[in-house]
């Protein structure tokens, strides 16, 4: 499997490659550092080129010009939580591809307030699993930095994308 991180800021030449010997059946992670705050955006993608975008929180052009430069075809856009440097690219991104948008309904409210998405949002569920391609990600519900904040299982990986999971008195353990 193979693993980058690329800075929206830094983007020419500014490419730190992370790689492990797997089976080339798994998917490819790509870490984007987006917006302000640099938050982690994944575009995640199975050997077909299928891809779902975690947590586009701004850089549109800059996300979008990645999935062209990697030949990918998005089928979904996951949102950890509802925070603005999580969500404000998404509805660029969904509009451009026109794929739905997923987020835990108990922060359909904080979305709203950082978008002006005009499509419908499809709530995520604790367990619900969802496909891309050959992508499994599996739904696990952590409340605590946001009343909607999920963790996002990349099945058949030790992968999990959580945005976010400090709150109030708590803390989460992945094994």
């Amino acid at each position: 499997m193979q693993s980058f991180t690329i800075s929206a800021k830094s983007r020419p030449g500014k490419l730190k490659r992370y790689t492990r010997e797997h089976s080339a059946k798994l998917p490819e992670i790509v870490r984007l550092e987006v917006g302000a705050f640099k938050a982690n955006c994944y575009v995640v993608y199975d050997p077909e080129g299928n891809c779902a975008v975690i947590d586009p929180g701004d850089d549109a052009d800059f996300i979008e010009e990645k999935i062209r430069e990697l030949n990918l075809v998005p089928k979904l856009v996951l949102l950890t939580h509802g925070h603005s440097d999580h969500v404000t690219a998404a509805p660029d991104i969904a509009l451009a591809y026109s794929v739905p948008v997923y987020l835990n309904n108990k922060d359909a409210f904080l979305f709203r307030k950082a978008s002006r998405f005009p499509g419908k949002l499809t709530g995520l569920k604790e367990g619900e699993l969802l496909k891309a391609g050959e992508l499994r990600v599996k739904v696990l519900e952590i409340p605590g930095h946001t009343p909607g904040s999920v963790a996002l299982n990349l099945m058949g990986t030790p992968h999990v994308f959580c945005g976010r999971v400090f709150g109030e008195n708590r803390f989460w353990l992945f094994r």
